[in-house]
């Protein structure tokens, strides 16, 4: 058998191994008949445009609300789209699902390969290979209606394509990176960034390796490399400008539209007191996440509240996540307590809209004064320590919060063990993986291996410190590079020891 085929195989059983598992022992978070994947909190929205594309030749994810036009790009949904013109909508999902399971598994290849063209060892190739298609972190997404999976395998072919290029100044390569890129923005846009990126990354190379061409193959390899996202993006900007009539390059939603009464299910659009309770937990370097128990936004809102307005509980949490220097001369715990009461009145369904609005303002403009404030009184914490703690907090957890759908108290003692490996095999990729970028950039590096290190540092620039928003699944596609590093400081230990 063909190498290749064989670990392409290998990879294709155990990633469908546990995506069996994992379709098994959760529950599916959605009611379509015949259809055994999972569905996450934005599923809906992907699927739904496409249906109303299908149904009403408008691709929009709330017909109600024309801004949703543009709510989602298409990279995700044109995947579904095509069998779900041939086939029922289950059938089109469980599709979906199974090509996301063979494009995982062919990606956990590729990335193996990509470590070997950059450091030039079988060893690291076999380790890559047997890291990565054994952790979870990324393998939980594969049977979900999610971008994750998709965009992460798209990520790795575009950089293995990148680094094809560095090694063999072969222009095919670098039109497939371009493609599995423009892939990748079209189901993310923030993976726009990489574009830059990875033509500085081009540039430098040239620059180094033949500085008399540098001109001549900019100028050529640059239109190789953007010219399917040239394409693409072309047309999804002429579509959005026949809808509004101004430019719209990526995915946008016009929130200035909206108001308190006008506000229109599903869509909780981070305005208002919610975006100033949101701008305020994470200038203090907090989570506003609700539906994780531990965050200072589920211990405002209350668990998975996504809605404008529901039945809140008013009663206090036990837990208090709120860390000892974020306090000022405007407010303590006791002040935060309030804040809570209020803005849980801003919201609560069972209130009369008047109500609702005095309430809404009254808390925004709270919201507003304690962010000021600590902003004022601590500049170092604002700027130096809630960025540290977003970095902590964006990659230090347990890496399987999802993996089993009950908490860790009611596991049995084989399920707690089973976490508890995975959790240390997660642990273990990120700190090799940060030991990886320290011992390149601080020590001898060349443009591979610095390009390596960009892949996760842009996610954790990009979310922890500039966007202020660790939710860790931000961090999925950024895993496998992670693995790679790791991988290069196990196989420097067994070249040591040999």
């Amino acid at each position: 058998m063909n190498k290749r085929i064989y670990w392409i195989v290998s990879a294709i059983i155990i990633k469908l191994t546990f995506s069996i598992i994992f379709i098994t022992i959760h529950q599916h978070g959605h009611s379509i008949n015949k259809f055994y994947g999972r569905f996450g909190g934005d599923s809906s929205e992907y699927i739904g445009s496409i249906e109303n594309f299908i149904k009403q030749g408008h691709y929009i994810t709330n017909p109600q609300d024309i801004r949703t036009s543009t709510r989602r790009m298409p990279g995700y949904g044109a995947v579904y789209y095509f069998p779900r013109l041939l086939f029922t909508q289950a059938n089109a999902l469980n599709i979906l699902i199974i090509l996301q399971i063979l494009l995982s598994a062919v990606s956990v290849y590729y990335l193996a390969l990509t470590a070997y063209l950059i450091f030039q060892k079988k060893t690291i190739f076999y380790i890559t290979f047997f890291l990565y298609v054994f952790s979870t972190f990324v393998s939980i997404f594969d049977d979900t209606v999610l971008t994750e999976s998709f965009s992460t395998s798209s990520l790795i072919f575009a950089f293995y394509f990148l680094i094809k290029t560095l090694n063999t100044n072969s222009k095919k390569p670098l039109f497939f990176s371009g493609l599995f890129l423009s892939w990748c923005v079209f189901m993310k846009p923030y993976f726009i960034l990489f574009f830059p990126l990875f033509v500085i990354v081009l540039l430098s190379n040239y620059f180094f390796k033949q500085p008399k061409q540098l001109l001549r193959l900019t100028f050529i390899n640059l239109i190789i490399f953007i010219s399917s996202f040239s394409i693409l993006e072309s047309l999804w900007i002429f579509r959005n400008y026949k809808i509004y009539h101004y430019f719209v390059p990526l995915a946008y939603v016009d929130t200035s539209l909206e108001t308190t009464v006008s506000k229109l299910a599903p869509f909780a659009l981070i305005i208002g007191s919610r975006g100033s309770l949101y701008n305020f937990i994470q200038i203090i370097g907090g989570r506003w996440t609700q539906w994780n128990p531990k965050s200072e936004g589920c211990w405002v809102e209350g668990f998975g509240h996504t809605a404008d307005y529901w039945n809140p509980i008013y009663e206090l949490p036990k837990n208090n996540p709120f860390p000892n220097f974020i306090y000022t001369s405007k407010y303590n715990f006791n002040s935060l307590v309030n804040m809570r009461k209020i803005y849980l009145m801003a919201h609560d369904i069972n209130l009369s809209i008047p109500e609702r609005e005095k309430y809404e303002k009254m808390v925004t403009s709270i919201l507003k004064d304690y962010t000021n404030s600590f902003i004022k009184e601590h500049p170092f914490h604002y700027y130096v320590t809630a960025r540290l703690r977003h970095i902590y907090l964006f990659l230090f957890h347990s890496g399987t919060y999802n993996l089993l759908p009950v908490s860790f108290n009611k596991m049995t003692f084989t399920e707690k063990i089973i976490k508890i490996i995975f959790s240390l095999l997660y642990l273990f990729i990120i700190i090799g993986g940060l030991l990886g970028i320290i011992l390149i950039l601080f020590k001898k590096c060349n443009i591979l291996t610095v390009s390596l290190c960009i892949m996760p540092l842009y996610f954790i620039v990009l979310f922890a410190m500039i966007l202020r928003n660790p939710t860790y699944r931000f961090f999925v596609p950024a895993y496998p590079f992670m693995v790679v590093l790791s991988s290069h400081i196990l196989s420097r230990l067994y070249w040591k020891e040999s």
